[in-house]
């Protein structure tokens, strides 16, 4: 079971990539790969077979690919407020507290 849902925005914290194969570094083989502090999509889960760990697949980078989920952690959403700046509009000279 993974920890991210589909359509979940991630951001790449360690991007030490190893192809399972060929014990290269991915950067060597040339295949496109997440990079650290990316911000990348979740489209699918998958198992790592070979390593005995969740993955996920990501639409950013090519998605035949299976990633580690510990590589990624969620983008926590901001809570978007304006109400700070229409207090501003009724009063300009009162002071609020934001």
């Amino acid at each position: 079971m993974s920890e991210f849902a589909i359509g979940q925005k991630i951001v790449c914290v360690c991007d030490d990539w190893k192809n399972a194969f060929f014990g290269l570094s991915v950067r060597e083989t040339g295949e496109r790969y997440p990079v650290k502090d990316g911000v990348y999509t979740v489209i699918g889960h998958d198992w790592l077979l070979l390593a005995d760990r969740p993955g996920l697949i990501i639409a950013e980078v090519n998605s035949d690919c299976i990633w580690a989920e510990q590589n990624f952690r969620p983008i926590e959403p901001r809570k978007t407020d304006i109400s700070v700046f229409q207090k501003l509009l009724v009063n300009p000279k009162k002071k609020i507290d934001a």
